[in-house]
């Protein structure tokens, strides 16, 4: 028998991992990608930012889901709603 996952939405995903960076310590922010041009070849769907100096410091985060259980904030018997 196959147990049904919890559905978690993007926005809710999102302020998870943001706690999580804030919890270490450093100022780091996850953020969504806007334009659909060159913004979104350069820096991917999601990307990481050190706001005390501005600079990009993890990009190119396209899987969400498997972004936020590497960071363990999305447990095992929980899925990213679609």
């Amino acid at each position: 028998m196959e147990r049904k996952k919890v559905l978690v939405s993007e926005r809710a995903l999102i302020a998870r991992i943001n706690r999580k960076l804030q919890s270490e310590g450093e100022r780091k922010k996850l953020h969504k990608t806007r334009d659909k041009g060159s913004s979104l070849d350069n820096l991917g769907r999601f990307h990481v930012v050190d706001e005390y100096s501005n600079y990009v410091v993890d990009h190119h985060i396209n899987d969400l889901e498997a972004f936020g259980r590497d960071m363990q904030v999305l447990a095992e018997w929980e899925k990213l709603a679609e």
